[in-house]
Parts: structure tokens; sequence; C-alpha cells
């Protein structure tokens, strides 16, 4: 999934569902293990705001600096969305 902004910018690219383990956002991937993620990822870190008893968000920022959310079911990453800086709406991970 992608979204685009009204400048015709790539504003953010999501990957989920059947998407290739092969393919990795900042040494991530699909069916990850929280626990690895974390171990590759240090910064990651939950976000309270947006999670609760159906979804659990994490977020850092990627090596070249746009936001990188992780969303994770049953302690495994069932989604990683990349959001670029620039004054855009945030996307607002969903359950």
């Amino acid at each position: 999934m992608a979204r685009i902004g009204p400048d015709a910018r790539l504003v953010s690219v999501c990957f989920y569902g059947h998407f290739s383990m092969r393919c990795r956002v900042e040494n991530m991937h699909i069916n990850l293990p929280l626990a690895s993620a974390q171990a590759r990822q240090p910064s990651l870190r939950r976000l309270e705001s947006v999670s609760g008893p159906r979804r659990d968000v994490h977020y850092m920022r990627s090596s070249d600096g746009h936001h990188l959310y992780v969303q994770v079911y049953r302690s495994r990453i069932w989604r990683l969305c990349l959001e670029a800086d620039g004054g855009y709406p945030p996307l607002t991970p969903s359950a």
C-alpha cells in the first residue's frame, strides 16, 4: 500500500500480509519476532499513544530519516510502514 501527497510525491509505503520475508526494511521483515526486531534495532520503541489491546505499534527513525512504524500481532511483525518527513499528516496505523 502506498500514499501519494498533494504534490505528487510518495508520502508513505506499507508492507504487510504475504509480503516476501526476503525483503527487509531496516533489517526487519514480515513475521519476524518482536524480540529479534528489538535486538536488531535497539531504537525501536513502543508507541503507547496508539498501542492497545488489539494492536501493538512500535516506532523508530530509519537510517535515511524516515519514520518507521512497526505493527506487531502475537509478538511478530505483521506490518511495516515507512513515512516521509515533510509536513504531511501522519499515517495513523490501523488495527
